[in-house]
């Protein structure tokens, strides 16, 4: 027996307003897939996310040089990353900028902790200019902003590699901070695992200043197979902090090497 034609036609709207909805919340979940996998920021976030603590508490936000990116950069990061310049042209002391651009919203180290405080893991401190002539008294500021219990989480980090850095090295260490060896990144990615006369030669410059009281060596990610082909010959305590920030995501495999691996921060904060 038929059914009546006005309940027939009810079926057939409600049917017709069921598979319109359905239609319209796969498309609006395929657009936020869409949306996330496009957006930088969204896409670390749900990386972010997805990583247990140890992980996590690895990676380090690259340069937040800014009070909002600091700031953004802390909610999301047990880790951040700052360049610091000791004798800037514009503003300082202990100016947070990264050359060549100059400090010309005269931020500095000293503003920014008494503020915006520490991160709840490590502080990165990329010291673009650490030298014979100011690193005490860089030490003796960070004394008075870093507490005693928080300073095994303060990386310096300084190119420096003249024998004046050996009383630094020793100076920084005794008060509890990491004080880390930058690789020449562009040479060591040249020379990788090449064993040629002038790569030999960077090998043992390198090792001749990380053997300056230096305890961790940090590294651009590509430089990797450098790092790999003297590895034997580091100091037994070293310990290895990298970053490679052309890359969305850190390599997991080198990520399981290191102490601390910098990621590129896609904020909208970025100067």
């Amino acid at each position: 027996m038929n059914s009546p034609p006005r309940v027939t036609f009810r079926a057939a709207a409600w049917a017709v307003t069921v598979v319109v909805f359905f239609a319209a919340a796969v498309a609006a979940a395929f657009l936020w897939r869409t949306r996330a996998s496009t957006d930088p920021l969204e896409s670390m976030v749900a990386k972010l996310s997805a990583l247990d603590d140890d992980m996590r508490h690895k990676l380090c936000a690259h340069r937040s040089n800014n009070v909002p990116k600091y700031r953004a950069a802390n909610e999301l990061f047990h880790c951040i990353e700052i360049d610091v310049v000791l004798n800037p042209t514009v503003g300082g002391p202990a100016a947070v900028y990264h050359p060549p651009v100059e400090n010309h919203h005269g931020l500095t180290l000293e503003f920014l902790l008494a503020n915006e405080g520490l991160p709840r893991g490590h502080l990165w401190l990329d010291v673009k200019d650490l030298s014979d002539d100011n690193w005490s008294a860089f030490l003796a500021m960070l004394l008075t902003l870093i507490p005693p219990e928080r300073r095994s989480d303060i990386i310096i980090e300084t190119g420096w590699e003249t024998a004046g850095v050996r009383e630094a090295a020793a100076g920084f260490r005794r008060e509890g901070f990491i004080f880390s060896y930058y690789l020449p990144t562009e040479a060591a990615i040249e020379c990788g695992a090449v064993r040629s006369q002038e790569c030999m030669q960077l090998r043992a410059e390198v090792l001749q200043a990380v053997g300056m009281g230096f305890s961790h060596l940090s590294f651009d990610a590509r430089a990797y197979p450098f790092v790999q082909s003297i590895r034997a010959d580091l100091p037994p305590f070293m310990r290895l902090l990298t970053w490679h920030v052309s890359r969305d995501w850190p390599l997991l495999d080198l990520m399981n090497q290191v102490e601390v691996y910098i990621v590129r921060f896609p904020s909208p904060y970025s100067t």
